[in-house]
């Protein structure tokens, strides 16, 4: 998943990204045959529903055809619109599923920016690319959170004060070593961890950590969170947690 995101991420940046979705969205509204193509797909369409559906044409035309004796002449125009319906519905299913493979493909693409997006709104907290690629890397193995939080690290794991790194999953994650300043837990030492929470979505960070009470940063990171990282780490002003 992390390296189909990479060659996402690059389509995204490209010319043909925005082209693709402008044509895309003018597309966007399906025509009556995939309307119904799609209600057939659907495993909320009951089967009756879909042999009525089916049914519905041909029991009008026979039913047609016995009410002014010609029930042969209608019996056959019956089979040759059925047939041509087929092959409508089949040629609009191939589009359908065309189109959809390209929403997926955008759709893609504008999930990898994200996540790229949000990695590199982290690396300014910390002072910058070049400050976050040379920062020292942890590697943690396979160890995860019950829940797929990185909230196990404790002080002891860490050589340094601020490190990096990914997790088996490929998620990046940024670790800091902390000493508190507030009243309630004075000196006490501990790590938070701020990390992608998830692997395919638009990149949204969020932290964890074995410390309770922590509470200067909120469930997803966001630019007050990111002003408080710089704080910590970049001005050393912080005047809640600084560096150990």
């Amino acid at each position: 998943m992390v390296s189909s995101a990479s060659a996402s991420t690059r389509y995204a940046h490209s010319p043909l990204f925005e082209i693709g979705k402008q044509e895309a969205t003018k597309s966007s509204e399906p025509n009556c045959m995939q309307r119904l193509v799609k209600l057939f797909r659907s495993d909320q369409t009951s089967l009756i529903c879909k042999i009525a559906l089916v049914a519905a044409p041909l029991i009008a035309f026979v039913g047609v055809g016995l009410l002014t004796g010609l029930l042969i002449p209608f019996t056959i125009a019956a089979g040759v619109l059925s047939a041509g319906l087929g092959i409508w519905a089949g040629l609009e299913l191939n589009n359908l599923g065309t189109r959809e493979k390209e929403e997926a493909t955008l759709r893609q693409a504008e999930l990898a920016k994200g996540r790229e997006e949000a990695f590199q709104a982290m690396k300014e907290a910390v002072g910058g690319s070049a400050a976050f690629d040379r920062l020292p890397v942890l590697d943690i193995g396979t160890r995860t959170g019950d829940t797929g939080y990185l909230d196990f690290l404790r002080p002891s794991d860490l050589s340094q004060s601020i490190m990096r790194g990914a997790d088996r999953l490929g998620r990046p994650f940024i670790a800091l070593k902390l000493r508190s300043n507030r009243p309630v837990d004075q000196g006490r030492e501990f790590v938070v961890t701020f990390f992608q929470r998830y692997t395919d979505d638009d990149g949204r960070w969020t932290w964890g950590t074995t410390h309770q009470g922590t509470d200067l940063f909120g469930n997803i990171i966001r630019d007050q969170d990111r002003a408080a990282i710089r704080q910590i780490v970049v001005t050393r002003n912080n005047p809640q947690f600084a560096l150990v």
